[in-house]
């Protein structure tokens, strides 16, 4: 019981570091207009597939999905995933339990589907 408790807090920790972390960063953006310049679109002109991700999900988090989609489509999309398999994880880190992590299959499937889509949005 004392191990849950302790698991419970350190995940806790955690997820309130990773939220002050990203408050300040979207304020930053959001009020200050300071952010991280995409050093692949400097170089070449193109979108990486990560290009946009910051505003994606500062609208996602005002309810603006459509505005979203078109700044990145596919985060829209694979946020709400990490966001749930985080969930996961830690409930059945808490508990105790054995939880899978990604097999290598699956993430060589979201690694060619993140190359795809930034191949195909500089297409389009």
């Amino acid at each position: 019981m004392q191990d849950n408790k302790k698991r419970r807090i350190k995940v806790i920790k955690k997820v309130l570091l990773l939220l002050f972390l990203g408050s300040i960063y979207l304020i930053l953006v959001n009020v200050f207009h300071i952010g991280f310049k995409c050093v692949f679109h400097e170089v070449t002109g193109l979108l990486c597939p990560g290009c946009g991700i910051t505003r994606c999900i500062s609208c996602m988090l005002k309810g603006n999905f459509t505005q979203a989609f078109h700044y990145n489509a596919l985060m829209l999309f694979l946020v709400p995933l990490a966001i749930i398999y985080t969930i996961y994880v830690s409930y059945n880190y808490i508990k105790g339990n054995k939880y899978y992590k990604l097999s290598n299959r699956v993430t060589y499937i979201l690694l060619i589907i993140v190359l795809l889509f930034g191949i195909i949005r500089n297409i389009i």
